[in-house]
């Protein structure tokens, strides 16, 4: 068996913290979807509870006071979450704010990129609150 010396084991793990930092960061892609409508608060929440699965996300919670919803897509077996959606439904002005962040996970391959699923989940979204203005944002990896 062989017995590394201190400072070579230090060092390895130095490296490997680097490295996996380095590759998850870089990994894991978000964007933001905000948009905009002159409808009843109720109304912009139940039309994203039926919007939602209509997008691939399976929902995990919801809570229609605090205007939340946690999301999650899945892959075709069934086994790995490697998508999530946090959505945040409020009331801004004379309208509503809903915030859609979407977020593909570290060390997924495919599956598409969360701005696309932003702007097809506000298209989604438009079908049903006509009026709905849709601005999707990138999140930029530091």
């Amino acid at each position: 068996m062989r017995v590394l010396s201190v400072s070579r084991a230090l060092y390895l793990v130095a490296l490997a913290t680097l490295f996996c930092g380095t590759l998850s960061s870089a990994a894991q892609t978000v964007a933001i979807g905000k948009y905009r409508t002159k409808e009843p608060t109720e109304k912009a929440f139940l039309s994203n509870l039926r919007t939602i699965p209509l997008h691939e996300f399976t929902i995990k919670a919801s809570d229609k006071e605090q205007g939340t919803i946690q999301a999650a897509r899945i892959d075709k077996s069934g086994r790995h979450e490697f998508a999530s959606l946090f959505v945040l439904v409020t009331k801004e002005g004379d309208g509503v704010l809903i915030e859609a962040t979407f977020t593909r996970n570290a060390g997924f391959m495919g599956g598409g990129k969360p701005a696309d699923w932003a702007t097809e989940y506000g298209e989604g979204l438009k079908a049903v609150l006509p009026d709905l203005t849709i601005e999707v944002t990138k999140v930029e990896k530091k």
